[in-house]
């Protein structure tokens, strides 16, 4: 028999039953409701869709003059700055404020799929597609959150879904490229000549450049062995403000060759 999401069978006098989960309550205690003593697996799971249908609606009802801005700041902003790194959080968190303001003068429930495509329309005037798709994420995220919560019965940003994805052509340096730009570096002094080896290293190693800002002499450089370890990343806020965190992935954990020009720079 077919698994059905939330409706389970009881063991011991073979009935069943289902499971709603209605979200969180100001403890941060997950809410549930139970009902059991259904003959049949289609019984329980009527059930159970009729069950959340009807308290969605009530809840909906319940909560019709919360504001989408009263929303984002009471329950979304503390639960995300909760699930995520402070890098993350901080990193979102003011691009979100900026546009998320355009729905803050909305309740929550008046939030609908014609408005949400005029807002992707108006950011599209100003913002490529993959910036627009990040913030749209960020938007079904926060909605997601509205429904676990019994404040919406359905997320209407997914249902308008995000824009569409556009291949953005990067842009690199060619070899000769390279080569005029660190011929102009004055070697004999020294923050132009510390310039150059950043420079160099960079485009030898494809390091991005808070990577690049965590490297350590004593345990991520082997001039013998010719390699450099990639375990951490710098996370630079401002001059007085930064921290060496965890790479982005675990994918980023790696070691790198170093060709023989690149040793000699850096033993000098």
């Amino acid at each position: 028999m077919p698994k059905i999401s939330n409706v389970y069978q009881d063991k011991k006098n073979g009935k069943w039953y289902f499971v709603a989960s209605l979200g969180y309550d100001e403890k941060d205690k997950r809410i549930q409701h139970w009902e059991r003593g259904f003959s049949t697996q289609k019984e329980a799971k009527k059930a159970y869709d009729e069950y959340m249908s009807n308290h969605s609606s009530s809840s909906v009802k319940k909560n019709s003059t919360m504001s989408f801005k009263e929303f984002y700041e009471t329950y979304f902003k503390p639960d995300y700055k909760r699930s995520v790194s402070i890098r993350t959080f901080e990193n979102r968190i003011s691009s979100m404020d900026m546009h998320f303001e355009f729905f803050f003068n909305k309740k929550l429930k008046d939030i609908s799929p014609p408005l949400i495509k005029q807002w992707q329309n108006k950011l599209s005037e100003k913002y490529s597609s993959s910036y627009i798709r990040n913030v749209h994420g960020m938007l079904q995220k926060t909605l997601d959150l509205a429904v676990t919560l019994g404040l919406l019965q359905k997320n209407v940003a997914k249902t308008v879904g995000n824009v569409k994805k556009v291949k953005k052509k990067v842009d690199f340096w060619t070899k000769e490229e390279f080569e005029k730009v660190i011929a102009t570096f004055n070697m004999s002094d020294y923050y132009e000549h510390f310039s150059f080896i950043t420079i160099w290293l960079l485009f030898m190693t494809g390091l991005r450049f808070g990577e690049a800002q965590a490297l350590e002499w004593e345990t991520d450089i082997d001039l013998n062995e010719q390699t450099l370890t990639v375990s951490k990343s710098m996370y630079y806020k401002n001059s007085t403000e930064f921290t060496i965190t965890e790479p982005k992935t675990k994918a980023s954990n790696r070691v790198i060759a170093l060709d023989d020009d690149t040793v000699d720079f850096l033993k000098k």
